[in-house]
C-alpha cells in the first residue's frame, strides 16, 4: 500500500492526503495547477488506472475503460487531463478531469508514449516516445500539436529513465540522459517548432553534477528538484533567466528518501512543500512467545 505524504525542504513531514492507496503501488504524481486535486494511477495485477483526489481525500477513478489509463498530466487550466491507455500504452488521450464526456485520441504510435507537460498556452503536449516498454531503453521526447494540421515530431533523441518535465512557465525542457556515461540532468530551452536536429542550438545545461533523474520543476519555474540516479537523495538547484538567459545555480542536498514507488513518485506544491508517495508495510498482529512452559499438571 501506498500513503501520500507533504515533506517541507529539511525532510519533516508536514501532512498527509486522507486515505490509502491499497493497489500494488502508486505512480505519476502531479499537482493540479490551483493545487487543490492530485493526479496519480495505480496498479494491480496488469491493469493500471488514472485517479484524481482531492486534497481532502476524496477520489475517483478517471479510467473506466476496457484497457485503464497511465502516467496522467493536468492541462494549463486544469480542466483536462492527458495520459496514456494503460500500463506501457501506445497511445496518448484526452479527457475531462471531472470525468464528463468520454476520452479522444490524440497520438497513437508503434511503442510506449508517455505524457510528460503541456504547454501554458494548451496548443503542445511533451511526450516521451519509447520504442520498447523498458526504463533503459533509449527514447524521445515528443512534440504533440494539439491544433489541427500539425503533426507530431521528435524534439529530443537518446533519453533514458523516464525523466522529462516541461516547465510550468513553458520556457525550459528538463530530461535525463546518459550520453556522459552516467545518468545526469539537462535543460534545453522550450522550442516546439525545433526540430531534433536544431533544437540544441540556442543553448543546453547540464543541471547535476554527481548524476540526476526524476525531475520536476517547482510552480514558479525558478527551481528545479531531482533525485540521483539510485532515486535515494533529493536536491535542487535554483534557475534564473534574466532577459531569457539562463542561469541555474549550484546544487543542494534537501534530504534522504523514504521508501517509495519507482517512478514519478513525487511533486512540488504551490506553498512549496513536497507531496510525495510512501511505501506502507503490512500490519501483523503482534505474536507472543512464551518460553520454558510447562503445562498443567491434573
Amino acid at each position: 500500500a501506498n500513503e501520500i505524504v507533504l515533506f517541507d525542504r529539511s525532510g519533516k513531514q508536514v501532512g498527509q492526503i486522507p486515505g490509502m492507496i491499497t493497489e500494488s503501488s502508486g505512480q505519476g504524481l502531479r499537482i493540479s495547477p490551483k493545487g487543490d486535486r492530485l493526479l496519480y494511477s495505480a496498479y494491480a495485477g496488469l491493469r493500471e488506472d488514472l485517479w484524481v483526489q482531492s486534497t481532502s481525500g476524496m477520489r475517483s477513478r478517471l479510467t473506466l475503460g476496457p484497457v485503464g489509463g497511465a502516467n496522467g498530466i493536468w492541462s494549463p487550466d486544469g480542466s483536462e487531463v492527458a495520459y496514456q491507455n494503460g500500463l506501457a500504452g501506445d497511445s496518448l488521450l484526452i479527457r475531462s478531469s471531472d470525468g464528463k464526456g468520454g476520452e479522444r485520441v490524440v497520438l497513437k504510435m508503434e511503442g510506449e508514449v508517455i505524457p510528460r507537460g503541456w504547454s501554458p498556452d494548451g496548443h503542445y503536449i511533451v511526450c516521451e516516445f519509447h520504442a520498447v516498454a523498458n526504463p533503459n531503453s533509449l527514447g524521445e521526447i515528443w512534440i504533440v500539436p494539439l491544433k489541427p494540421g500539425q503533426q507530431p515530431h521528435a524534439l529530443v533523441r537518446n533519453v533514458v529513465n523516464y525523466g522529462t518535465d516541461l516547465s510550468p512557465d513553458g520556457k525550459w525542457l528538463a530530461y535525463t540522459s546518459n550520453e556522459s556515461g552516467r545518468l545526469e540532468l539537462y535543460v534545453l530551452p522550450f522550442d516546439a517548432n525545433a526540430s531534433a536536429d536544431s533544437v540544441g542550438a540556442t543553448g543546453r545545461w547540464q543541471i547535476s553534477t554527481d548524476g540526476g533523474d526524476q525531475p520536476r520543476w517547482s510552480p514558479r519555474s525558478d527551481e528545479l528538484f531531482f533525485t540521483n540516479p539510485s532515486r535515494t537523495t533529493l536536491y535542487v538547484a535554483a534557475i534564473k533567466a534574466p532577459a531569457g538567459k539562463f542561469e541555474s545555480g549550484s546544487v543542494h542536498k534537501l534530504f534522504d528518501l523514504p521508501l517509495h514507488p519507482a517512478w514519478s513518485f513525487y511533486d512540488i506544491g504551490l506553498n512549496g512543500n513536497i507531496y510525495m508517495f510512501r511505501y506502507v508495510g503490512r500490519q501483523s498482529s503482534p505474536l507472543t512467545i512464551l518460553l520454558n512452559w510447562k503445562p498443567e499438571v491434573k
